[in-house]
């Protein structure tokens, strides 16, 4: 019930809308700052800036972490590599002191000063009830196939999802499923070769080009509601975003809106959760993912992970469904809005440990395993961020972007004008050339993906590639019923 509340299609569009309306309030931020009173007066960069800046959330300085030696020849595909993983974050764990085991148990009764004095020093000496195996979707998957076959092995166990990697998955998506009514046109439009409507998986920097251009599409368009739309008013969008697309009468200006505020908006929310270390924002981002999931992309997979990672973090005993939250991220340098999710801080180490492998094998095995690692990440972060102002595993706003930006917003007033309350039926940006008619349409999921998102929740319309139509929680009942652990009596 409890993840349920979290999925539930009203509160998930409720959050969306209120994602909307915040992102509108980062523009009204940037106008008061630059002492602005009529949004027409912005640029594309400030308006950049403010959908794609930095939170000024501090995480409480760089994050601690200590690496262990890595396990190697180990996959995460396999029961056996599952069964070695476990075997060794069992080893990592510290022996229970039975003297605070003990003074544990009676913790309750002490009167609360003395729950205060002694809170930490008992906590530190105590057994390990949960461990955190956190990674990509794989990972996700295997280790909860391990709870459902050996739950008594696996009890302590918590699949925690990488916010990267879900972040990821949900820009792939969205690109699929906007493709045809706007993202194809901009992709061709800039010319970009490494973007396209299916994405599979993550190699390629594919995460990159197509979180890239999804951010750039995102702000040009924004740019041209703002800076040239003259009906509806772009103070109006700025206040009361609803009422804005209650105006818009042209069938492509719905569809600019729409990716705004299916595709772009969330996406900003992924980052900012990222950035500020916000746990219960990257979980109500994983209830959206969710939906677009079973309605826009046939990743059956990616759907299964982002429900155990809702459960992981939902149900489990809520001290420790706090601790999923909070280690989910990674602050390298301890900078206000520079936080990352932990998955991506992985990557980086991996990343640096492959770049060290050809060079000077002998010296540098000497290194790999040592506390020198630790250090050494570090500093080719700091170094990077140095270097060039951000780190590129921080998804910076580049130069770049804002020219791309410019492009779209000059061809959004070239095809759809500047007054969007006069009635046209056609999308000018269907990825064919065309100009379909979006409101005779038969095609819902090309031409309206908008409505194919929760008409597939509501049981109205199947998903992209899925034989069968199904409500959201009758999916949900089936697959904790059928495909989740199964060790509720122990």
């Amino acid at each position: 019930m409890l993840v349920k509340l979290v999925l539930d299609p009203v509160r998930v569009q409720q959050r969306r809308n209120e994602w909307f309306v915040a992102a509108m309030g980062y523009v009204k931020q940037a106008m008061r700052r630059s002492k602005i009173d009529d949004p027409r007066n912005l640029s594309v960069a400030k308006i950049a800036r403010s959908q794609a800046g930095r939170p000024a959330v501090s995480t409480d300085g760089s994050t601690y972490f200590e690496l262990a030696k890595s396990l190697l020849d180990t996959d995460t595909k396999a029961h056996a590599d599952a069964v070695s993983i476990n075997d060794y974050a069992e080893q990592l764990c510290p022996d229970a002191d039975q003297a605070a085991e003990h003074l544990a148990s009676m913790y309750p009764a002490m009167p609360p000063h003395v729950q205060a004095a002694l809170s930490d020093s008992i906590a530190s000496r105590m057994g390990t009830v949960a461990i955190l195996q956190r990674g990509d979707g794989q990972s996700i998957i295997t280790m909860a196939n391990e709870k459902k076959a050996q739950p008594e092995t696996f009890k302590k166990v918590v699949p925690s999802n990488g916010g990267f990697h879900a972040t990821g998955h949900f820009a792939f998506c969205a690109m699929e499923g906007f493709w045809d009514c706007k993202y194809g046109r901009t992709v061709r439009l800039l010319g970009k070769e490494k973007v396209h409507k299916h994405t599979p998986n993550f190699e390629s920097d594919s995460y990159k080009h197509v979180t890239t251009h999804i951010r750039e599409d995102h702000i040009g368009t924004l740019s041209y509601f703002l800076l040239d739309v003259k009906s509806p008013p772009p103070e109006l969008l700025l206040d009361d975003p609803l009422a804005y697309l209650d105006q818009l009468k042209s069938a492509g200006g719905v569809a600019a809106f729409e990716s705004l505020r299916c595709v772009g908006v969330p996406l900003q929310q992924w980052m900012l959760a990222s950035r500020s270390g916000d746990g219960e924002l990257a979980r109500d981002c994983e209830a959206y993912s969710f939906h677009t999931m079973r309605a826009w992309a046939f990743k059956p997979v990616e759907t299964r992970v982002l429900l155990i990672s809702l459960l992981g973090m939902e149900t489990t005993h809520p001290k420790i469904a706090e601790v999923v939250r909070q280690t989910a991220f990674f602050n390298w340098l301890g900078k206000d809005g520079q936080a990352q999710f932990a998955d991506r801080a992985m990557e980086f180490i991996n990343l640096l440990q492959d770049q060290r492998r050809g060079k000077f094998a002998a010296f540098e095995h000497a290194l790999e395993y040592t506390p020198a690692l630790a250090a050494l990440v570090h500093t080719v972060h700091a170094l990077d961020t140095a270097d060039h102002g951000e780190s590129a595993s921080n998804d910076p706003l580049r130069e770049s972007m804002i020219t791309a930006a410019e492009a779209i917003r000059a061809d959004l007033v070239a095809r759809l004008g500047t007054d969007l309350t006069v009635p046209d039926p056609t999308n000018p940006f269907f990825h064919t050339g065309g100009a379909p008619n979006m409101v005779n349409a038969t095609s819902v999921v090309s031409h309206r993906p908008w409505e194919q998102l929760w008409r597939v929740a509501e049981k109205q319309s199947a998903g992209e590639g899925r034989g069968k139509k199904e409500r959201w929680n009758a999916y949900v009942d089936r697959f904790i019923r059928e495909n989740l652990w199964t060790c509720h009596g122990q």
